[in-house]
């Protein structure tokens, strides 16, 4: 208990004094402050991880947040979205287990959305990069068998309830799930998740009045139509050994009915430079080069916020020789369009909750109409 109120009071201070800072930088910069703190515990998803669990996780966000961006930027995807909340924020975070644990230090991009037309439910999708204190080593932190790296990704999702207090201020709870993980880049990758409940005050941010509404968005904005191919590239861990190259290429058609939402559907092929010594530890004889070779098909949603995109997807292998990991197959992605041809994304593949490898790829809108 002692513990926790020291966090509390060194939090308070710390984040009393950037809050100031940002309140004067917020006279330059679009956005106003808000301030978050959190109590709630470390998801044990393996039975392993359990004796790591020794304490409440106490977190605290610092946020710089804006509403106006279509009102400034003419962006349509603000209109579509009735109005969201976009931002930067920073994310600090004690673990309940300094001595294997650690902290977690990570700053990230923000985007938290209205439920329908809702003023004071919405929901919201964190995604940035992560420091981890401390990793596993084999002779100085050998008990941490659920992380391998310091650099991680920062991902938090949530649902976020806020009541008016004045003309300036607003106080809100914040429900979510934090994750921090590597993508098996590095051995241990378990990953991190943290389930907490915040309190937290904003500064009041006025919404400047349209005089466009949803369906006044133009049809020009978006092609219902289209396919794309990409091709991606990554590394990966066995064992704790690490760098195998993993790729895949993939053959994505897209419909998308409104200029929020796409469905899409297509085909992938998989590389993995790592089977023949993931076969060696497993104790499997008879290496051929094509069990390094997958391919599978997939269905996904989309959610479009104008250039960017964030793509889930599940999938089946139809060619899967080695069948190590089983038949299905996740990926969820980050695709950026660069023009209305060109695009980059940024994706992790998964085996449900275990995450294979992250895909870094480039594509090429083939066609679209």
């Amino acid at each position: 208990m002692n513990t926790v109120l020291t966090f509390f009071k060194r939090t308070t201070l710390l984040f009393g004094f950037l809050l100031l800072t940002v309140v004067v930088k917020s006279q330059v910069f679009k956005g106003v402050p808000s301030l978050l703190v959190s109590d709630g515990f470390v998801v044990p998803h393996h039975e392993y991880m359990s004796y790591l669990i020794q304490g409440h996780v106490v977190s605290a966000n610092l946020e710089l947040i804006d509403r106006n961006g279509f009102f400034r930027d003419k962006k349509y995807w603000h209109l579509a979205y009735k109005h969201p909340f976009t931002g930067w924020g920073a994310y600090f975070s004690n673990l309940g287990n300094p001595q294997q644990l650690g902290s977690v230090f990570a700053i990230y991009k923000k985007i938290q959305i209205p439920i329908r037309d809702s003023k004071r439910f919405y929901y919201q999708i964190n995604g940035g990069i992560s420091y981890l204190t401390k990793i596993f080593d084999a002779d100085a932190n050998n008990y941490n068998t659920i992380i391998g790296s310091h650099i991680n990704v920062y991902f938090k999702m949530g649902l976020v309830v806020q009541q008016k207090l004045s003309n300036r201020l607003m106080l809100f709870t914040d429900l979510n799930l934090t994750h921090c993980s590597n993508g098996n880049y590095y051995d241990p990758n378990v990953g991190i998740n943290v389930v907490s409940l915040g309190l937290g005050l904003r500064m009041a941010h006025p919404l400047s009045k349209s005089s466009l509404s949803e369906n006044e968005i133009i049809d020009d904005d978006f092609k219902k139509y289209s396919a794309e191919i990409l091709v991606n590239g990554g590394g990966k861990a066995v064992k704790l050994k690490r760098n195998f190259f993993a790729g895949s290429m993939i053959l994505n058609a897209i419909y998308r009915p409104n200029f929020k939402n796409a469905f899409d559907a297509g085909l992938d092929v998989f590389y993995d430079g790592s089977t023949k010594t993931a076969m060696t530890f497993m104790e499997i004889q008879g290496y051929n080069p094509s069990y390094s070779y997958r391919s599978g098909l997939h269905l996904g949603y989309e959610s479009r916020f104008g250039k960017t995109a964030i793509a889930i997807q599940m999938g089946v292998y139809f060619f899967n020789k080695l069948n190590n990991e089983g038949y299905f197959y996740h990926r969820v992605a980050l695709k950026q369009y660069l023009s209305n041809r060109l695009l980059l994304s940024v994706a992790v593949k998964t085996h449900f909750f275990k995450a294979e490898f992250v895909e870094w790829g480039i594509g090429y809108r083939l066609f679209s109409k």
